[in-house]
């Protein structure tokens, strides 16, 4: 194990490979050799120190991936600060949660991210630093946050720029910060990472200099890491994946760091190819994006060589193509957490395609795990799911101010990880879930993550999140959240087939509910509580008599012909299962097609994926004659009219004419259909046309009546 201090570290890599590149961002033309590197962050150190930053002293950070901050990353621990990591997602509440329970004094922030904007966050949890001379805020709500550094152009009233802490640097002597850095102790608090929140409201975890150190090194020891890799960093730096397992290894072994400041896989692309890089880490939602990107073939990417997978399971499929499509043929898989530092265990490089997408590999140098009954924490044998509990070097100091919530994880050296997992003779270990994910169906344990792995099989599934739900008559039944992928449609009865005869019966979904993105935490993981939340909602609604809400209306996204055609064939083969009433002759089918072509088409859909309505814009041939280009076309179930599904489709589709520059539009409505007439008449629709006795072509009798409006 390595004693030593992320400064001493850097001290020793820069002195060890000088003229190395330490510090490339493509973007925007930087690039600082280790030499250089080390001399920035020795400014900024010295200005930390002239600011009153002293030992052990909160510094927190709230940036995206700017060059700024792997410098004040090893600026902060030069000077004995702790290094708070801020995700950048947070907004008001959070932050001033975060500041609070950390005992925060500096923050460090940029204007935004996306479309947060920090300064107003800022502003809100302390608007006394508007009135505030720079570095001496007084905030009612904060009362140990005194300084705010604003990195950025144009500075806003009370903050201070980024570049004071070099203009002041000149006040601190190289001889005071070594002073300073020779006072350290590697087992020292350095970096204060708040937990994502998988289970409830984030927790301080306290790392030490040894605790990342060595992390770091053995992560990168098993890549086969040395001065002559370049890694591209696309994930974010709050985070042990980003700090730890990227930018502290890559100092670690003198390698060069190629960050992004967000995360955009062309940019990914287009760093490895220009700046040759050898390592790539990623989530695998990360790597299945660069896979997909429209200009992937246009880019080289020879030079990879290995990487990190992590924070989620990985479909085989999607480490196939990384391995053979994108050359990185070492690539590993890897497991941890934030409370020990993070990594517990990882494949390695030489490891078969199974081992590397069944299971998260043998634990690392240093580092103790096993599966026990999470009740009694009795060991269990080989094969049998339980809690894996760890210890070794990268077991965190504790959870900041919090001694019982520390005492509840730690116990007798152990930590718990709550995570529920199996073990085989070869020592790889499989992670199944979290211990409370684990569904008891009617006296059957069965567990998420077996049937997820199942399910990426399907071609049309992107991803999938499997809970449990209360159910009166087995005590918890299977509930499965399905993105599909991008042009897919599918049904649960299309996805319960999928199951027959391939899993056992009891594990088959009885809900499936199909979403286009999943509450995720900052390190990409499913917020499962917060689906279970969600199901529980949706089943509760599904009882009340009348219940207008838990349909969802999506675009079909090849919205031309063949689009339409698909989803009427969906209509007739599922959606209308459990609406017959609704039934619509294949013969309608050409007419739909031929005039509903490159026009915006919606599905509304319950939980269950039954579709229950759909409507579209299309031209007709005639409408000239009625002083108008587009009409309407809309279908509703008849339960689902009385609880607004109607107006909802009807609002979405003339908001589409609008936009399309339509400005007189057509709605045609059964003479049969009495309450949609009176509808569209009392919302401004009034008759200009009616053709009699048409329905009989489709082998249906009724009129067809048009009404018409201007938008």
């Amino acid at each position: 194990m390595i004693e030593k201090t992320l400064g001493q570290v850097l001290d020793e890599t820069a002195e060890r490979y000088p003229d190395n590149d330490a510090l490339v961002y493509v973007d925007r033309g930087l690039r600082l050799t280790y030499r250089q590197f080390r001399e920035r962050v020795d400014e900024l150190a010295r200005g930390l120190m002239a600011q009153g930053i002293g030992r052990g002293e909160q510094v927190a950070v709230w940036t995206h991936n700017v060059p700024e901050w792997p410098v004040l990353q090893f600026a902060t621990a030069k000077v004995g600060a702790v290094l708070v990591t801020v995700n950048t997602y947070y907004r008001s509440h959070e932050l001033e949660y975060l500041l609070r329970q950390s005992d925060s004094t500096t923050l460090v922030l940029v204007r935004g991210f996306k479309d947060a904007d920090y300064v107003k966050t800022v502003r809100e949890i302390a608007p006394e630093i508007a009135a505030s001379e720079p570095g001496k805020l007084a905030c009612a709500k904060l009362p140990l946050l005194n300084r705010v550094i604003f990195i950025g152009s144009d500075t806003p009233p009370g903050m201070m720029p980024f570049e004071e802490l070099a203009r002041s640097a000149a006040k601190v002597t190289a001889a005071e910060l070594a002073a300073r850095q020779a006072s350290l102790d590697p087992q020292d608090v350095v970096n204060m990472q708040y937990t994502s929140g998988t289970t409830g409201f984030p927790k301080g975890v306290m790392l030490t200099h040894y605790n990342i150190v060595n992390n770091a090194r053995q992560v990168g020891d098993i890549l086969g890491m040395t001065e002559r890799d370049r890694m591209c960093i696309p994930v974010p730096f709050f985070h042990c994946f980003g700090c730890v397992m990227s930018t502290l290894n890559c100092v670690v072994h003198g390698s060069t760091m190629v960050p992004l400041e967000s995360f955009d896989p062309k940019q990914v692309l287009e760093a490895v190819s220009r700046e040759r890089c050898t390592v790539l880490n990623g989530v695998p939602t990360m790597f299945i994006a660069e896979l997909q990107h429209p200009d992937f073939a246009k880019y080289d990417l020879k030079s990879l060589r290995t990487g990190i997978m992590a924070g989620a399971p990985c479909p085989v499929e999607v480490m196939r193509k990384v391995i053979e499509k994108m050359h990185v043929r070492e690539i590993t898989i890897a497991y941890g957490l934030t409370e020990t530092a993070p990594v517990l265990t990882q494949t390695r490089r030489g490891d078969p395609m199974e081992k590397r997408v069944e299971t998260v590999g043998r634990v690392i140098e240093g580092v103790e795990c096993k599966v026990v009954d999470p009740d009694t924490s009795a060991d269990l044998p080989v094969g049998e799911p339980g809690e894996l509990i760890a210890r070794g070097f990268g077991v965190m100091k504790g959870y900041y101010k919090m001694d019982d919530a520390t005492a509840r994880t730690i116990r007798d050296g152990w930590l718990h990880t709550k995570d529920l997992a199996s073990v085989d003779e070869d020592g790889y270990f499989r992670i199944l879930g979290r211990c409370d994910d684990m569904i008891v169906r009617g006296g059957e344990n069965v567990y998420p993550r077996e049937i997820e792995e199942f399910f990426y099989t399907n071609p049309k599934i992107h991803d999938m999140a499997v809970v449990g739900v209360p159910d009166p008559k087995y005590g918890e039944d299977v509930y499965a959240f399905v993105k599909l992928r991008e042009g897919q449609w599918a049904t649960a009865e299309e996805l319960k087939r999928f199951c027959k005869d391939k899993i056992a019966r009891y594990k088959i979904p009885r809900h499936f509910q199909f979403v286009d993105a999943f509450p995720l935490t900052a390190s990409g993981k499913v917020q499962k509580y917060k689906l279970k939340e969600i199901a529980k909602g949706v089943l509760e609604g599904m009882k009340k008599p009348g219940a207008a809400g838990n349909i969802s209306i999506r675009r079909v996204t090849d919205a031309d012909a063949d689009g339409v055609i698909k989803v009427l064939n969906l209509y007739i083969e599922e959606g209308f299962a459990a609406y017959p009433e609704m039934s619509l002759p294949p013969a309608a089918f050409p007419a739909f097609k031929e005039i509903s072509r490159g026009y915006p088409f919606y599905v509304a859909e319950d939980p269950k994926r039954n579709i229950v309505g759909f409507g579209f814009l299309h031209r007709y041939h005639e409408a000239s004659s009625f002083n108008a280009t587009a009409e309407v076309s809309y279908f509703v179930a008849p339960d689902q009219t009385r609880r607004g599904l109607g107006r909802r489709l009807l609002e979405q589709l003339l908001d589409d004419a609008r936009k399309m520059g339509i400005t007189q539009i057509l709605v045609n409505i059964s003479s049969r259909n009495e309450a949609s007439l009176a509808f569209h008449a009392k919302n401004g629709f009034t008759e200009v046309g009616r053709f009699r006795n048409i329905g009989h072509k489709m082998g249906v009798d009724f009129d067809l009546i048009w009404v018409q409006r201007a938008l």
